[in-house]
């Protein structure tokens, strides 16, 4: 916060430091005086420079106007609009009374506005602001663009000089056209200066108000500015404090979670340290038995030390020291993880007399489910084997390790050893016996759904074939109406599945009732067979449905041709039309043409004995697509040179009534002159001591 307080003090200030003054460069002389073409970049050939000079000068002596080029490398900060306005001012360019002074200023080592380099700016006196106007001044500059961009700098300066005489002669001839001398009473002139002296206080008042505007607007910004300052720095205050509280009452948290722990992690080890386990409560049971409790207490006493290896760690140490605080919480952590396991081998021992309980009654129960399974599926294969199904059929081999694994575990028993791993292989054996007695049961409804199925399908089979008849005509229809491109493909698979297709599907059906039969027994290899002919037939049935799609496709597309036809012209007129509007760029020519061919290549399709009319609907609808995507193209274009336009009205009649204003501050300008008895001896330099209108315009 102390970094940052000087620069926002600095923030506050910006109002009250005065900008770097920027010096305006006199103009270059020669042996006559000052020169009309001021070159202070050296863009100018020294017989191009003299050239332009004789056009101006020549035009000076006919006009008495007094029109100056100035190149300057920058512009030192400034905007080129107030450089030039200031620069035309100290030279005073033009006559004194006439106001008839242009300026044409040329930056060359500034940035422009399109991303190149340069600026140009034409400043024009009020005196020649009615026959040069800023619209013409920036056509001027537009027209002079390129030889500008391409380095030429002296060239384009060639051109707007030329461009501006031309235009500011025809001008001016029609405006010293003799015009009858209107004499006014006394009594009208002085009505005529006080109208002018009520303008010029108008004016006046109206600079004030905006000046006084201007000074609240900046005050206020400035208050602004001085309220945000104060708020941040009494805010980051706040925040400081709050910050430093909020550590300290962390700090003190886990200083109090620490102490917690320790106490309770203490009295739990001094309690697994005191716990003796009793090997007398297993006199009665299995040696295994014991020797399981005896190892479990070994467990025990190595978990109890490495959780006090780990307590000592934190206990030893200056723990309530504010920077190992976290490294001490991340130990206890560690330490609470110790105590758990240990805590959880204590109880196992607590609990392995009942565990061995649980034992003994699991292995009675898991044991007796497993002999039942095994019983279940003798009684099931006998069943079965009555009725003709052989041994690979009722899965023999899947039980056949029960009865070795009944006299494993009664062999454990008595001989009083671990039965847990012969319970484990009981139990999967047990689910596996259960789950193929269960598949046994339904072996002869699974058999009996087999051979539905496989009747159902000998059923579609034969409407297939029944339907090829059908299908052929409709095929043989397409090709008598359309081109080979349209039913080639079709044909060609139809060959393939009206004749091997359905032979294999026939061949296959024939195998899976062999493999159903009892005299193979081979029910699942059947099942398989059968759910891919009912793949193959859904494949048969879809293309079948295909060719009808594809028939009833082109009936409707030769239907409704002629009324897409007459659509797709009406629009391709409609979009004809507005693409030729003045405001629409030329580039949908393109699109339109692209549109009129698609529109030639299906009325070609259409005619002929052998139509493709899919492809001839599929043209048009694209045609019809592409012209209203021109149409909405053009629409918008048209929105917005309207919108540009009205732009440009408001702008213009803007320039107008600016220009009515200037006049009257002319005229006023001109009574003062008159009251005053003004001289009208040249002021500046060479020039005369004009006044821009604050007109012009540029880059």
């Amino acid at each position: 916060m102390r970094k940052l307080l000087p620069l926002l003090l600095v923030l506050v200030q910006l109002g009250a430091v005065p900008s770097f003054a920027v010096t305006y460069p006199d103009p270059q002389t020669d042996a006559s005086g000052w020169r009309m073409v001021n070159d202070f970049a050296g863009v100018f050939s020294g017989e191009a420079r003299d050239r332009l000079e004789q056009k101006l000068d020549d035009h000076e002596a006919k006009t008495s106007n007094e029109v100056v080029v100035a190149v300057v490398l920058k512009l030192q900060g400034e905007e080129i609009s107030a450089y030039a306005e200031e620069l035309f001012h100290k030279w005073g360019i033009g006559k004194a009374g006439r106001d008839n002074g242009i300026l044409i200023l040329i930056a060359t080592d500034v940035p422009g506005k399109s991303g190149g380099k340069g600026l140009r700016w034409v400043e024009v006196g009020y005196g020649l602001e009615g026959v040069l106007p800023d619209s013409k001044v920036g056509e001027i500059l537009r027209r002079n663009r390129v030889p500008f961009d391409q380095g030429k700098i002296a060239e384009s300066v060639e051109g707007v000089v030329d461009d501006v005489l031309a235009t500011i002669v025809p001008a001016q001839a029609v405006e010293v056209a003799p015009k009858p001398v209107v004499q006014l009473s006394p009594e009208e002139r002085e009505a005529e200066a006080k109208r002018l002296q009520a303008e010029i206080a108008e004016h006046q008042l109206q600079r004030q108000r905006e000046k006084e505007q201007a000074e609240t607007i900046w005050f206020l910004i400035k208050s602004v500015l001085v309220g945000v300052v104060l708020y941040l720095i009494l805010h980051g205050f706040v925040w400081f404090l709050r910050k430093k509280w909020r550590e300290r009452k962390e700090r003190e948290e886990k200083r109090r979670e620490l102490n917690v722990l320790i106490t309770e992690f203490k009295e739990s080890l001094d309690h697994l340290r005191g716990y003796q386990v009793n090997f007398a409560q297993y006199k009665d049971y299995p040696s295994w038995v014991r020797a399981g409790a005896e190892k479990t207490a070994a467990d025990l006493e190595k978990a109890v030390k490495e959780a006090e290896a780990e307590f000592l760690t934190v206990f030893d140490s200056d723990w309530r020291n504010a920077k190992t605080l976290d490294a001490n919480l991340k130990q206890m952590a560690r330490v609470r993880s110790a105590i758990q396991w240990a805590q959880r081998i204590q109880q196992n021992i607590e609990s392995w007399p009942r565990e061995i309980e649980r034992l003994k009654k699991l292995a009675a129960d898991k044991v007796a489910a497993a002999r039942q399974a095994f019983a279940e599926w003798i009684q099931v294969t006998n069943a079965l084997r009555s009725e003709g199904y052989r041994s690979e059929a009722l899965r023999e081999a899947e039980v056949a390790e029960l009865p070795a694994t009944f006299k494993k575990f009664d062999g454990l028993l008595q001989a009083n050893e671990d039965p847990r791993p012969v319970i484990e292989e009981a139990i999967k054996l047990a689910e596996s016996s259960a789950s193929v007695v269960a598949q046994l049961k339904a072996l002869p409804d699974f058999r009996k759904e087999t051979d539905a199925v496989i009747q159902r399908h000998r059923t579609t089979l034969q409407s297939v074939i029944e339907d090829q008849l059908t299908v052929r005509r409709i095929l043989e229809q397409i090709e008598q109406e359309t081109p080979r491109s349209v039913w080639g493909m079709l044909d060609q698979t139809f060959k393939l599945m009206t004749g091997e297709l359905l032979e294999q599907i026939e061949t296959e059906l024939v195998g899976a009732e062999q493999a159903n039969a009892m005299e193979a027994q081979k029910f699942e290899a059947a099942r398989k067979e059968v759910e891919e002919v009912g793949r193959q037939l859904g494949e048969v049935r879809q293309f079948f449905a295909r060719i009808d799609e594809v028939r009833r496709k082109i009936a409707d597309a030769k239907t409704n041709f002629p009324g897409v036809l007459a659509r797709v012209q009406s629009v391709l007129g409609n979009a004809e039309a507005i693409a030729s509007a003045p405001d629409v760029s030329s580039s949908h020519a393109i699109d339109l043409s692209a549109a009129a061919g698609m529109i030639v290549e299906a009325k070609r399709l259409s005619q002929g004995e052998l139509v493709d009319w899919i492809t001839a609907v599929e043209l048009l609808t694209n045609a019809e697509t592409l012209l209203n995507k021109v149409i909405k193209m053009a629409e918008r274009e048209i929105k917005a040179a309207k919108e540009r336009r009205e732009a440009e009205a408001r702008q213009a009649e803007a320039d107008r009534l600016r220009l009515l204003r200037e006049a009257a501050e002319r005229a006023a300008e001109a009574t003062r002159r008159s009251s005053s008895s003004h001289n009208n001896s040249p002021g500046g330099f060479k020039y005369g001591g004009g006044r821009s209108g604050g007109g012009g315009a540029g880059d």
